[in-house]
């Protein structure tokens, strides 16, 4: 459990970030909710921190997309933030 408290914003992230990679159709975001919302709107409505977020998201999904990763590769990827992150954690040394 102190696993996952410690790296439950990554592994969160890590969510979003698959759920762009298989769902999302391009130049917008899936929302939990099943809703598509497009970067153009969001952009335009946000401020130069959440742009830059948006940013740096839509270069990690594309990034991810032309790799092609699986369902598989995502839950190692998840296996490989909460234990490499958890352990530094639980070892009281900084992230």
């Amino acid at each position: 459990m102190k696993l996952l408290q410690n790296c439950w914003s990554e592994l969160l992230i890590l969510d979003h970030v698959f759920r762009q990679v298989v769902h999302a159709k391009e130049g917008a975001i899936l929302l939990v909710t099943g809703q598509q919302v497009d970067y153009a709107v969001i952009a335009s409505q946000a401020g130069a921190t959440l742009n830059n977020l948006l940013s740096h998201a839509q270069e990690l999904v594309s990034k991810l997309r032309s790799l092609q990763l699986d369902q598989r590769e995502f839950v190692c990827l998840k296996f490989l933030v909460l234990f490499s992150l958890g352990q530094r954690c639980l070892l009281g040394h900084r992230v």
